[in-house]
């Protein structure tokens, strides 16, 4: 079991240390990393286990993390190289010439790297002073890390534990003279009980947004 988890992350963290994915990127990223090692650990669906008891079950970060770790790497790495070297000019070169498109712009990698940062809790400002030292480099990305992921974990578990605690709601159904489902605020028809429920929640949304 070890081993093929070994291997997976391995395989899934090489490569993407060129990556810059969006937000969506990120979560079907995610989707695919947890459903893996849900097959790894043979937990099936039925079991109800969630995605972050799956991620500690298996001792591994999210796919976000795992992006964020091997950037930041490559980045200190980056900072050590030569000044002739072709990825160290490529990272620092800007356009001489040129002009923004309208609306958003493209991020840069640096724009990027700025943002993971900011998300560990680490000055955008010294940052390549720290790279040029390499055991205490790898050690604040390993704590920012480890910082950045506790929180959605202790989110989910937050999340999970104040649904399972909140009461189930209950609803008055109520029947025309043909015993059809109908809401007594707008008369409309339902066919099904999950149908009635559902509406008369977005009824109580709504009110509440007037009130």
């Amino acid at each position: 079991m070890a081993s093929g988890l070994i291997q997976f992350a391995f395989v899934l963290a090489s490569g993407i240390i060129n990556i810059m994915p969006n937000e969506a990127d990120i979560k079907r990223l995610d989707t695919f990393h947890v459903k893996c090692l849900r097959a790894i650990l043979r937990v099936k669906w039925q079991d109800r286990v969630p995605n972050s008891e799956i991620l500690r079950r298996a001792e591994m970060t999210g796919m976000e993390s795992l992006l964020m770790r091997n950037q930041l790497r490559w980045c200190g790495h980056l900072v050590l190289m030569e000044s002739f070297r072709l990825p160290k000019k490529v990272f620092y070169s800007e356009l001489a010439s040129g002009k923004r498109k309208p609306g958003g712009q493209y991020l840069r990698y640096r724009d990027v790297l700025k943002r993971h940062l900011t998300a560990i809790s680490m000055s955008s400002e010294s940052w390549e002073e720290l790279a040029t030292k390499r055991t205490e480099w790898r050690t604040a990305v390993k704590t920012g890390l480890e910082n950045f992921e506790s929180t959605p974990l202790e989110e989910l578990d937050s999340k999970r534990r104040h649904r399972k605690t909140r009461p189930k709601p209950s609803y008055d159904y109520t029947y025309d003279c043909n015993g059809n489902l109908y809401c007594a605020s707008c008369n409309r028809t339902f066919k099904s009980k999950f149908g009635f429920a559902s509406h008369a929640r977005a009824h109580a949304r709504r009110d509440q947004g007037m009130s």
